[in-house]
């Protein structure tokens, strides 16, 4: 696959509302070590897209910026030392990029990691025809899940497992029920 040099993206170079954002060509990222490039074939927009747009006091976001974090596409090309995955296979990305190297990602939880930066927040996101992320970061789309539906999943699926199993201590074999 033919990578160009330039893509399209919706980016804003300060904080508002839809007025702010602009469709423009920029560089198409490279991916370093360890590294992906994800051609992004949808891109779902939720609450935290608009948030991250309007500005959250306290939390700056890098300008010009690309938001973005709900993603489903596949792999365009892999950096080097990635071994688990391959150009053309479909995946979803998760948005927590964690340092993978201190006390918490090794206990697992990500979330207490301090380096922690969210794709589409603190990272380019994914209103863009391409992406770079951690090959930790991606993970296969399960099959009969189209692009679609699946860039539906990370962020709402993140936020119920976060507040049934961390927040709410959910073991197995419990159940809950939800209404």
């Amino acid at each position: 696959m033919r990578i160009p040099r330039a893509m399209r993206a919706a980016a804003f170079d300060r904080h508002g509302g839809p007025e702010v954002l602009e469709v423009r060509d920029v560089p198409v990222p490279k991916p370093g070590p360890g590294e992906v490039l994800v051609r992004v074939e949808a891109c779902a927009l939720n609450r935290a897209d608009l948030w991250v747009r309007q500005g959250i006091p306290g939390y700056p976001v890098p300008c010009p910026h690309v938001g973005g974090c709900d993603i489903a596409g596949a792999i365009a090309s892999v950096g080097e030392r990635v071994a688990s995955v391959y150009a053309g296979a479909e995946v979803v990305v998760f948005p927590a990029v964690s340092c993978g190297v201190c006390v918490a990602c090794e206990r697992g939880e990500t979330n207490a990691c301090a380096e922690r930066k969210i794709v589409g927040f603190q990272r380019p996101g994914g209103f863009a025809q391409y992406l770079c992320v951690p090959e930790r970061n991606v993970l296969p789309r399960p099959k009969g899940l189209d692009a679609v539906r699946a860039a539906a999943v990370p962020v709402t699926f993140l936020t119920a497992y976060r507040m049934l199993f961390s927040r709410g201590a959910l073991r197995g074999p419990e159940t809950v029920l939800v209404t």
